[in-house]
């Protein structure tokens, strides 16, 4: 007569007292939200999250901006980041572009720190970046929130009316070949911005140059990319000018 015989296999129990922090067992890994740090959260459990790919408008940028300084005294470089998605590095580029654009280039250092911001993030594009990376001292600047409320909360209109405009077109000056070119002018022009803070409104028309160029970028639309490249031509001529 044989006899079953029947094992059971406990999981050994694995006390945490005693434990130094941080050396627990982990279910996901959160990274710090200061600046300079990551600004995603993995997590084992939601494997399949997708991923905020940013706005594709105009006004999406526009509205992301505002609600990230809504109910602040200042908000951050890396709030605005966070709010346009760490996937979306066209976005990314415009937002910086729209600040310079407004009267708050007036701000001492505000087209100094636009400036930059559009460069570094130009130069990720034109090697071909889809996610932007950005200093931890850039990150931790900040504006007056209500300042950036509403010099954008004016932009409304006018963003609505552009992105009713906006159309693929044209898609070999939209293309990936054209990307990389136009993501290369904005670089010259960021990089221009902190010396053309010195002269009175020349930041704010680089500012709208990069501008038009990020939205061709963002839409696909060449009409617009070369649009955008004329009217460079034409900043550099007036900014010749006042030289």
């Amino acid at each position: 007569m044989a006899k079953t015989l029947t094992q059971t296999h406990r999981t050994p129990r694995t006390s945490l007292r005693g434990m130094a922090p941080g050396t627990g067992p982990r279910h996901g890994k959160t990274l710090s939200q200061n600046c300079g740090a990551k600004l995603m959260t993995q997590n084992s459990e939601t494997p399949h999250k997708p991923v905020d790919e940013g706005p594709k408008s105009l006004s999406g940028v526009i509205d992301r901006a505002m609600i990230a300084s809504h109910g602040k005294d200042r908000v951050s470089v890396q709030q605005l980041v966070e709010a346009m998605g760490p996937s979306s590095i066209v976005a990314l580029l415009l937002f910086p572009a729209l600040i310079v654009a407004t009267p708050l280039s007036g701000i001492p250092g505000v087209s100094s720190v636009g400036g930059i911001l559009i460069a570094l993030i130009s130069a990720q594009i034109v090697i071909g970046h889809t996610k932007a990376w950005l200093p931890e001292w850039l990150l931790c600047r900040s504006l007056p929130a209500h300042s950036l409320e509403q010099a954008l909360g004016k932009l409304r209109t006018p963003a609505a009316h552009a992105d009713s405009h906006l159309h693929r077109r044209l898609r070999l000056a939209a293309g990936s070949f054209a990307r990389r070119i136009l993501g290369l002018t904005c670089l010259v022009l960021g990089a221009a911005m902190p010396f053309l803070e010195l002269i009175p409104l020349t930041s704010s028309i680089a500012a709208i140059a990069v501008t038009s160029l990020a939205l061709a970028v963002l839409a696909g639309d060449g009409l617009v990319a070369s649009a955008g490249l004329g009217m460079i031509g034409a900043s550099v001529a007036l900014i010749s000018w006042l030289v």
